[in-house]
Formats: C-alpha cells, structure tokens, sequence
C-alpha cells in the first residue's frame, strides 16, 4: 500500500505557524538545490487519491479525517520539468502548485490558495520574490533574499525519494516555509532499513522540523514512498495518509 504525506498536514491539525527558525547542525551534510548528493528517481507521470485519518495522543483508535489528491506531471513544451499538484476539500480548502527542475529539484514557481489566502512565488535560487494576497485585500508584493538557495517546503516528499538511501545518512536542508516566509533549517535523516514483509525492500527516513516528525518508508529500488507518518510534536497526534478505495 502506498502512502505519500504532504506537509499541510501540520497545517491542518494546527501547528503551521509553530516553526520557529532553527540552527544548521553542524555535524549534519548540507543538502541544497543542485547538490550532488541528490539522486532524484526519473519521475514520470502519478496521481493518487487518499484518504486522512488522524488519531489524537489520547485516542485509542484512528478516525477519517478528510480526503486529498496529490499528481505530478511532466511540464509540456519542458522535459526536464514537473509539475507537483496537492488539493484538499473543504473544510480545509487548499490547492498547491509547484513547478520543479527534475535536475537538482530546483524550485521554479509554485501557486497556494489556502483559507482565503492566494500566494504567487517564484524562486530565483537564494531569492524569493511574488504576492500573498487575502480576500478582499489588494495583492503584498514579497522580495526576499537568502543567505543560500532554497527549497519549496512542499518540495519535502520529493528529496525524500531521492535522498542516499544508506544508513545514517543526515542532512539539513533550508525550506522556505510559505506561511511564514522564512527559510527554515530541517532534518532528514536514513534510520534503517525496513523489515516488512508486506511491501518491497526500503528504507525508514525520518524528516524532522520544530512541528512535527514524519517516518516514510521509501522503497529501494522504486523510490516511492511505500509507507508514512506524520506526528504533531506539540499535541501527539498523528496522521497517516492511505489510498482510498477505487
């Protein structure tokens, strides 16, 4: 069974605004855009449709929670291009868009409309410039500038598919989280491998900010994300995301 999280889900159970800015670990690689320690797998053409279930800390059993639909497609008249798209109903009432280099997952241009809010950026390497606009409110014009290239927070489910999967490995990578317009410095790490006899060989990498931690299991030779996650730090809930029936 495929599972595949997206970040809003930190969103969606409360703790969005709740990531403050973190040092690098030094000990840590660092992973940019471009960087050579990528492998992103030849993404082609996918689409899904899920099904949210969250189980709070104090609940003995998980309960549906919403539905969302996630796609990536090839960018047409631009090979080397991909188009990742994430929707969810309401009562949460989101649409994300984000154009990726498939070379070095290099973030180009992505468009957000969530709870009334519409954002318009583009990313021009350690420099992120576009329009955050509420309803009924004439468009803010962003132009910011970092001290490194970035990467789209919604980008997080892409490295990990293409992350050097052997043991131990850790990174830092610099998101630039969309509802705080900040650069953020989070923790991927490859734990182990995975013994389940249910699915292909993989392995378990664990992403970490100050919101929450999402296990993935990542499949060895197929770089899909086989198995995922997601804990709230701050309540314990969690949320998993499983393929909903046809």
């Amino acid at each position: 069974m495929r599972v595949l999280v997206w970040t809003l889900s930190a969103v969606v159970v409360g703790c969005g605004t709740f990531r403050p800015s973190q040092r690098p670990d030094a000990s840590a690689e660092r992973l940019g855009p471009r960087s050579a320690l990528l492998n992103p797998p030849a993404f082609g053409d996918e689409a899904q449709r899920l099904r949210v279930t969250i189980q709070g800390a104090a609940d003995s059993v998980e309960r549906p929670m919403s539905e969302k639909t996630w796609s990536l497609k090839s960018v047409a008249g631009a090979p080397n291009r991909v188009l990742v798209t994430s929707s969810w109903p309401a009562p949460y009432s989101s649409i994300d868009s984000l154009v990726v280099e498939r070379n070095g997952l290099v973030p180009v241009r992505e468009w957000l409309s969530y709870r009334g809010v519409t954002r318009d950026y583009q990313f021009l390497g350690n420099r992120v410039r576009g329009t955050v606009q509420h309803v009924d409110s004439a468009a803010r014009t962003i132009d910011l500038t970092f001290p490194e290239d970035v990467f789209a927070f919604s980008e997080v489910e892409l490295l990990v598919r293409s992350l050097p999967l052997r043991p131990a490995f850790t990174t830092v990578v610099p998101l630039f989280s969309e509802n705080d317009e900040a650069v953020e410095h989070d923790t991927m790490t490859v734990v182990a491998r995975d013994r389940s006899p249910e699915r292909e060989p993989g392995w378990i990498v664990r992403f970490a900010d100050p919101a929450i931690v999402t296990r993935y299991v990542i499949g060895e030779r197929s770089r899909a994300i086989l198995a995922a996650e997601t804990t709230q730090r701050r309540s314990g809930a969690r949320l998993r995301y499983v393929d909903a029936p046809k």
